[in-house]
């Protein structure tokens, strides 16, 4: 099942992962060996998180995890690709495949984050004709 995220997260990570992309294959054309060219692409891809309100606790964790995640891998003799495969892995593991810190509290999941004073928290925002005067 695939796991829900929102728009925004989403958005984000587009654009993150497209800055990675283009700092990644700008090192390696430059001559920057993988890992080089790696922090590259994880420093750009954080760049474009912070500019777009990640916390800075969770860029950094992500960063680390990644770069982590991506040597360990080329160290054991995996190629780029599957090291990248392995740097998102390790950024998974780190947050516990959960929100990142600072991104937790969908509303919708959490009920202690239900304003109950909202008449409609929890609903669909649909009114029950049952219960609308007439």
């Amino acid at each position: 099942m695939a796991e829900y995220m929102e728009p925004e997260m989403v958005t984000m990570e587009d654009a993150a992962g497209n800055a990675a992309d283009e700092a990644y294959t700008a090192a390696l054309e430059s001559g920057a060996d993988p890992s080089a060219a790696a922090s590259a692409a994880i420093e750009a891809a954080g760049a474009v998180m912070t500019e777009m309100g990640a916390p800075a606790d969770m860029v950094d964790t992500m960063s680390s995890a990644a770069q982590d995640g991506f040597d360990s891998a080329i160290g054991s003799g995996m190629s780029p690709m599957e090291a990248f495969d392995a740097a998102g892995e390790s950024v998974d593991a780190a947050f516990g495949d959960g929100p990142p810190p600072g991104m937790e509290g969908d509303p919708a999941s959490d009920p202690a984050m239900m304003d109950s004073s909202d008449p409609l928290a929890g609903d669909s925002g649909i009114p029950d004709p049952a219960a609308m005067d007439t």
